[in-house]
């Protein structure tokens, strides 16, 4: 009884927790580029937001940004080998999109 109990905590946690879509990762022109995203379910309450674009790069670059609800949100951001990851903050959930700047 207490093994399905934990199991059904467990598994209670884990469904709850809201998780980082990211919807929309398009170039704009030259470096810029516009990354869309959305946390879903929504919280209701205000949650930090980390858009880190190039990761692992020599310009590498990181944008915070707040988000109230489960809106789609959008940021423009410079980036020159066209990869985005947005993760909420202080969290593992996140979502990493890639493009080709050469099409």
């Amino acid at each position: 009884m207490k093994t399905l109990l934990l199991l059904i905590s467990i598994i209670t946690a884990n469904t709850s927790m809201a998780s980082v879509i990211i919807t929309d990762w398009y170039r704009i022109n030259g470096s810029g580029a516009e990354v869309c995203f959305r946390i879903f379910p929504s919280s209701g309450q205000p949650e930090l937001v980390r858009v880190t674009v190039d990761k692992g790069h020599s310009k590498e670059s990181h944008y915070l940004t707040w988000v109230t609800s489960d809106e789609k949100y959008c940021k423009v951001v410079a980036t020159s080998k066209g990869r985005v990851e947005v993760q909420q903050h202080n969290t593992a959930e996140s979502d990493s999109k890639y493009f080709n700047l050469f099409h």
